[in-house]
């Protein structure tokens, strides 16, 4: 059956990287749902284990997208993703979505996807820099955090060069549920 209430086709709409997802969302017919389970000592090692798994599964050709962290990702992307392991990279947007909402004060992006990883979600709220860059800049940061097993605290800084000083706040999440990382970007 397909995924209920409409859930997969709302969330689709948050794939501003696919134009056409919620269109191709709406003819699902069924779901199938996929997990790593178990006690593992390596994260990481199940993330790969997921994206092979996934990228094998996408390879069906009734398959129309794959719905997790929120949004709905084309087929496509996880063949890119297990391209990315296969050179040795780390397939981690396959892993930790990175949503924006536009605001009248600007936009506020935040992770989706952390928390498989055991890390706190990551939120830049409100800001008027270029989505884009700070797009990539979460996810250089949600890398180095998954990659390296670092944990952001409350009251820590972080940058991407030595002149950039971003103040790290640990609160209520404000767009996503629990507690969260509010980055104070700065380019």
């Amino acid at each position: 059956m397909p995924v209920p209430d409409g859930e997969a086709e709302e969330n689709a709409a948050y794939n501003y990287m696919w134009k056409d997802a919620v269109e191709v969302t709406k003819t699902h017919k069924a779901h199938m749902i996929v997990m790593v389970m178990g006690e593992h000592e390596d994260v990481n090692e199940d993330g790969e284990l997921f994206v092979k798994v996934v990228a094998t599964l996408c390879k069906q050709e009734t398959v129309i997208g794959v719905y997790t962290n929120g949004v709905v990702y084309q087929p496509e992307f996880y063949f890119a993703m297990k391209e990315f392991l296969e050179r040795g990279m780390y397939p981690l947007m396959g892993l930790v979505w990175i949503h924006m909402v536009r605001e009248e004060e600007g936009c506020s992006l935040y992770t989706m996807g952390m928390e498989s990883f055991g890390k706190d979600e990551m939120e830049v709220l409100k800001t008027t820099a270029n989505p884009g860059e700070v797009r990539e800049f979460l996810l250089d940061i949600a890398s180095y955090c998954v990659e390296e097993d670092v944990t952001l605290n409350d009251g820590e800084t972080i940058g991407l060069t030595e002149d950039q000083i971003c103040k790290i706040t640990r609160s209520e999440g404000v767009c996503v549920e629990g507690m969260s990382l509010k980055i104070d970007y700065h380019e």
